[in-house]
């Protein structure tokens, strides 16, 4: 169980790293999603849409390094339930609009999303439960003693991190079209280059 646990923190780590970036990149978008929700007041709106992925970012940097590992992934449990929630009430309601958890690319919600949301706070709780995992630099709850790497964890932790790098070609490819985009969009006479002109 514990290779497991090391694997979904791993991955938990990337998803909100993703996330978390994704949303940054637009706050703008990320804020139109979040109002479409009509479940946050509005005064309330500006510091969560900045507080949020703020959130997903430290999450995922703590659960790479190990620090809290328990508490984290408990606060993404309930991060994750928030979430299926939301999406749960608009589908009900007959609503459909951009999730918001991706940016620009971010799809209507379905309940696809609530499915997969659900799977991810089932990762987070296996996390929780089996927080001090090899190589973290705190032992999560502090109920289990660590170990050394076997064969097998090796295994799962170059797994863990291949994901990660894969997640952050994801984000550096998300930056690379964002700027392709804003250079399609600038005005002619822009001295940035003729519209249109994208430079690799």
């Amino acid at each position: 169980m514990t290779v497991v646990a090391l694997l979904f923190r791993f991955t938990l780590a990337a998803v909100f790293l993703h996330a978390g970036v994704v949303k940054m990149i637009d706050l703008g978008e990320f804020r139109l999603a979040v109002r479409n929700y009509r479940l946050v007041p509005e005064r309330l709106l500006g510091p969560l849409v900045l507080a949020l992925p703020l959130a997903e970012l430290a999450c995922a940097a703590l659960l790479v390094v190990g620090i809290g590992t328990g508490p984290v992934a408990a606060l993404l449990v309930i991060l994750l339930a928030v979430f299926v929630g939301a999406i749960s009430v608009n589908l009900l309601r007959g609503r459909t609009f951009s999730c918001g958890c991706s940016g620009r690319t971010s799809s209507d919600i379905t309940w696809r999303h609530v499915i997969v949301n659900a799977v991810l706070a089932v990762m987070a709780v296996q996390v929780s439960f089996w927080a001090a995992q090899p190589l973290t630099v705190a032992a999560g709850w502090g109920l289990h003693d660590s170990s050394s790497l076997t064969p097998g964890q090796a295994a799962a932790v170059l797994m863990a991190a291949a994901t990660t790098a894969v997640l952050v070609l994801l984000v550096r490819e998300t930056l690379i079209v964002r700027r392709a985009i804003s250079a399609r969009r600038r005005p002619v006479g822009d001295s940035a280059g003729p519209v249109g002109e994208v430079t690799g």
